[in-house]
């Protein structure tokens, strides 16, 4: 093992390097991971990379990343159930090696790629926000936002049940994509008019359910006119900012609109009920769905650059392109 790993650090906002630590001893309860790849979390970490509102303000600071997968090289003495040399999945960061208590270390099937394991935590946050929906068999569903988490919300949505599953974004590369994995219904919102889609494609009824993955304040308000009367909003996408455009009588009070927070924190710590599951019971599904191919993820790789590159990632990250969907960072 070595005795120096490497690391992401951000010393100040939008600037990213690489820096070395000492890898620490593995205590009774945890196992060390030596990390094959990790996974830019784009909504998040842009957002805490450049210190943008509701983000903390502290620097230097390690990346806001949650999404990794390599292979426990060490395990604490009280840990049992785990074997080195064995392929797992954490929300650990973005470092070369890793050490996570087990009750959060989750085994990756056999077979299925670190590659498309990797998306398994972004599955997970979309997953509760579909959940949080309740969507029974039959109701419209849409998805305004099909950045990675919006296209994995998509996917879940027709799989729990929503018909028709409308996909909305301003990039038709994006739209292509949601096209491809199984969405009903495309809008342009650069080219159409939302709610004249929304009203056509419900028979007028408007939308049971509308998941926004933006986390745009505007398009939270933008929202209202395109539920049915009882709808159902929910906030999957992290707001930045605020609006001051909200009429909660007419838009909201009278017409019965639920608005559902979607926040990941917002879970269970041990046990899943209806609805209402823990962030491992979920990972271990979009892990499942991963593995059967029902959850498909292998278009959004968009490219996967070793780590010594991370600034480059970044950049990409920030000049916000459409085509720009999932960045890996290789650590072998």
């Amino acid at each position: 093992m070595a005795e120096k790993g490497r690391r992401l650090l951000w010393p100040k906002p939008g600037t990213v390097v690489v820096e070395e630590y000492e890898i620490p001893a593995v205590g009774s309860d945890e196992v060390l991971i030596q990390t094959e790849v990790t996974l830019i979390s784009p909504g998040t970490e842009r957002a805490h990379f450049l210190a943008m509102e509701n983000t903390p303000q502290t620097f230097p600071r390690t990346p806001e990343g949650y999404n990794n997968v390599g292979k426990i090289i060490a395990i604490g003495e009280n840990v049992e159930g785990f074997r080195e040399g064995e392929r797992v999945a954490s929300g650990a960061n973005h470092a070369s090696h890793v050490l996570v208590k087990a009750e959060k270390v989750l085994k990756v099937p056999e077979g299925l790629k670190p590659e498309l394991a990797v998306f398994f935590n972004i599955g997970a946050i979309s997953l509760q926000a579909v959940r949080k929906a309740t969507i029974e068999l039959g109701e419209s569903v849409g998805i305004l936002g099909q950045g990675l988490i919006g296209q994995m919300a998509s996917q879940l949505s027709r799989m729990s049940g929503g018909l028709p599953v409308i996909s909305i974004d301003l990039i038709e590369y994006r739209l292509s994509l949601s096209r491809e994995l199984g969405s009903d219904y495309l809008i342009n919102a650069s080219k159409e008019s939302i709610l004249q889609k929304v009203q056509q494609y419900t028979d007028s009824r408007g939308l049971d359910v509308m998941i926004e993955a933006t986390g745009n304040p505007q398009a939270i308000v933008d929202c209202f006119p395109l539920v049915r009367d009882r709808g159902r909003i929910i906030l999957l996408g992290s707001p930045r900012g605020v609006s001051e455009s909200v009429n909660f009588y007419p838009d909201i009070h009278r017409r019965g609109i639920s608005i559902i927070g979607a926040h990941t924190f917002v879970r269970p710590m041990r046990e899943s009920s209806k609805y209402f599951w823990t962030w491992k019971d979920d990972a271990t599904v979009v892990l499942k769905l991963l593995n059967l191919g029902r959850l498909r993820v292998e278009k959004f790789i968009t490219m996967k650059l070793p780590y010594e590159k991370a600034e480059e990632g970044y950049k990409l990250l920030l000049e916000g392109k459409g085509n720009i969907l999932g960045i890996l960072f290789s650590w072998e």
